[in-house]
């Protein structure tokens, strides 16, 4: 998942390939998951879904679930032994908040509640219910993609649905529909036009059906029927 580019979904496949590629020029594998790990795309880690094995992994965000800023650098053996040994080859790098006990306990704690069995059942119920209500927002004729990957839900709007038209930046379509949504109680952001529910995993089945409501509802206000 491309978050920033607007929740761009690649198709199952395509990071094994991009891996496989790489390995073959010689290039070491590096896995962006601050976005998508612990679960956010179904899986503890997206890169367990293409059934790759990255060189570098970056972790955050879901680390801690959240309550405290905590992330993470994995590497292979032979990607850290490389520092290791000759002090001239040592990776002087750190900062005044490095293994912050709080953090590191956070962290703890949120990594055992998301692996105890009752936690991964209630995110398989999450993902079947964010599914069973994607396709409402089909039904507005300016809503050009609804795609999915876990808990994360984009719907794309568009000026023209057949064209895929986008519609002027300077209208600010998601950002507008959104502040909208606040009527209804749902608090989100758009990225761009892309209207985006990633909500915790704690979220229960009637609180999804009330965000997806609310959503679909500013859209209709703002865009019409």
């Amino acid at each position: 998942v491309q978050g920033a580019a607007g929740m761009v979904m690649h198709p199952h496949g395509y990071a094994t390939r991009t891996a496989t590629a790489a390995r073959q020029v010689g290039a070491k594998v590096m896995a962006d998951e601050v976005l998508t790990g612990f679960g956010r795309t179904g899986p503890a880690l997206a890169s367990h879904a293409e059934n790759i094995v990255p060189d570098v992994l970056a972790l955050a965000k879901g680390l801690t679930g959240g309550y405290l800023p905590l992330a993470a650098t994995l590497t292979t053996e032979e990607i850290f032994t490389s520092f290791s040994g000759d002090l001239t080859r040592t990776f002087f790098h750190g900062h005044s908040y490095t293994a912050n006990p709080l953090g590191c306990a956070a962290a703890s704690a949120s990594i055992e509640l998301l692996e105890s069995p009752i936690e991964v059942q209630k995110h398989t119920h999450l993902i079947q219910n964010l599914t069973s209500h994607a396709s409402t927002f089909w039904s507005h004729p300016h809503v050009g993609d609804v795609r999915q990957e876990g808990t994360i839900l984009a719907i794309e709007l568009v000026a023209d649905r057949t064209t895929r038209t986008p519609f002027p930046s300077e209208k600010r379509v998601g950002a507008t529909i959104c502040q909208r949504a606040r009527e209804f109680g749902l608090l989100t952001r758009p990225i761009g036009d892309v209207l985006v529910l990633m909500p915790p995993y704690c979220t229960t089945a009637d609180e999804v059906e009330k965000m997806v409501q609310a959503l679909h509802q500013a859209i209709h206000q703002e865009l019409g029927s």
